[in-house]
């Protein structure tokens, strides 16, 4: 009964007013619990009381109508403070500019001895250098002109347009790498908050007045670990890839026959790619010849690369997963979270299947349709690069050394490879409900294939291949959507 009526009068107490101490003893906080009763009375509700802290300049003093008589701690202070304001009405070019002033400042803060950055700072300029990364079209330019190349066979007009110089992100890498570990290193208590403008109230686009409207939008903790280990793991892929072609370019003279007889080397009268690997097969016979060390060093690349890919897949599955969490907020950043989902999870798709590419030996993922075995001079270097470029522009064998398997190639089998004898279609494994499934095949000769998935009315609902392939088993991986 004595316990009964002590809680009535705590009720009555708090009810009164009556404050409790809350944070260090020496920050003399206390929290008045009925304040938070008192906050309805304002227009907006306990919402709008909240509002005004960041309408009022965010000072810590601001009491939240009473409900911190002495302000805030100063944990509750680092918990709720700003880090940038954007503007929902930006165009994409109002944005970076908006993103860059924040970069150059921050770079500017960070460069003098006098203002070291925050952990929220630091990971701010994470962000942003990150995004620069990601979006920088001449980077991105290069890799796709480098990859059409490839594909046409254009390996001279690569080696005369490009350096490494063009694919070196390793020190941008080196430097988001260092942001995000000052950010995860930290033992200070904070969130990165995000105020996001949704009206025009005729102050500046970043300034808010006492009128202005505004969402708020947290990354806590949980949400910041996720996207830092998310950065984490593409630095750690794009590092991985930056490592392997690095170990690629300083050991070229290693893995290959680079001698040339100058006597011949006469490009005057080149007016084709036959014209300049026959005056470099006359120079030398062996000229691009993979060495024993050079056969070597492909396998080892290509396992780095497998695990590049590998991070890279858990990199856009916790990018899939941050839109998820982003969705309830999308309208506040004017965004289309399932959207960008569906192509976090297409871009996740795609690192898996590279990844499973070099996992596997003889596995391929479907590029603009055509099966690519991108890890094919990583498992099975060719001979000579050279010979390989003769035969693929005498028309001999297009299939560049296996990486395109199902493209021209004259002759028979090699004797030791054990060719079917009849056409024969395997159970789909692991089952046909997997989003990632294998259909595997054996073709006795070379000859056009259609392959197409039916429902249960025995109607067309994709057709996968329609092209000639060579005889052999193939297997076949097809990514399947969920909605499907």
């Amino acid at each position: 009964m004595d316990s009964l009526q002590k809680g009535i009068a705590e009720i009555d107490a708090l009810l009164g007013g009556k404050t409790y101490p809350i944070g260090p003893e020496a920050e003399n906080k206390v929290i008045r619990p009925r304040g938070i009763i008192e906050s309805l009375a304002h227009h907006d509700g306990p919402m709008g009381v909240y509002k005004d802290y960041y309408r009022g300049g965010e000072q810590s003093t601001y009491t939240f109508y009473n409900t911190f008589p002495n302000g805030l701690t100063a944990d509750m202070y680092a918990m709720i403070a700003s880090d940038i304001i954007l503007n929902a009405n930006d165009t994409r070019e109002q944005f970076e500019t908006k993103l860059h002033a924040y970069q150059t400042a921050l770079a500017l803060k960070e460069s003098s001895p006098l203002t070291p950055l925050t952990p929220d700072e630091h990971f701010g300029l994470a962000l942003t250098l990150l995004y620069d990364l990601l979006n920088d079209e001449e980077y991105f330019g290069n890799i796709k002109s480098v990859m059409k190349m490839i594909s046409d066979g254009r390996i001279d007009s690569l080696l005369a347009t490009y350096e490494w110089s063009d694919f070196d992100v390793q020190d941008q890498i080196d430097v988001i790498r260092y942001h995000v570990d000052q950010y995860i290193g930290s033992p200070d208590i904070t969130n990165y908050v995000v105020l996001v403008k949704t009206y025009d109230d005729g102050l500046d686009s970043y300034v808010l007045g006492k009128d202005s409207e505004f969402s708020i939008n947290y990354l806590t903790v949980s949400q910041v670990y996720l996207a830092t280990e998310a950065i984490e793991q593409a630095c750690k892929a794009m590092s991985m890839m930056a490592d392997a072609l690095t170990s690629l370019y300083n050991e070229l003279d290693q893995m290959f026959i680079l001698d040339l007889d100058p006597e011949y080397l006469d490009f005057s009268n080149v007016q084709g790619p036959m014209d300049m690997i026959n005056i470099l097969e006359q120079s030398n016979p062996d000229f691009m010849t993979v060495t024993p060390y050079g056969i070597g060093k492909f396998h080892e690349i290509g396992d780095w690369l497998e695990d590049t890919f590998e991070n890279f897949g858990i990199f856009f599955d916790n990018l899939n997963d941050l839109f998820v969490a982003m969705e309830p907020y999308q309208d506040d950043f004017d965004m289309n979270a399932e959207n960008m989902q569906f192509m976090s999870a297409m871009s996740a798709d795609m690192a898996w299947s590279l990844y499973e590419d070099f996992a596997t030996p003889d596995s391929t993922v479907m590029i603009d349709g055509e099966r690519v075995n991108i890890s094919a001079w990583f498992d099975n270097p060719p001979t000579s690069f050279l010979t390989m470029m003769k035969n693929f522009f005498m028309g001999t064998d297009s299939t560049l050394g296996g990486m395109f398997p199902d493209r021209f190639k004259v002759g028979i089998a090699k004797r030791d490879q054990i060719l079917p004898t009849e056409f024969k279609l395997y159970p789909i494994y692991p089952n046909p409900f997997n989003p990632m499934t294998n259909i595997e095949f054996d073709l006795p000769q070379e000859s056009v294939v259609k392959l197409s998935i039916v429902d249960l009315q025995g109607r067309t609902v994709e057709q996968l291949v329609n092209n000639r392939m060579a005889a052999g088993r193939i297997t076949y991986r097809i990514l399947c959507k969920t909605s499907s």
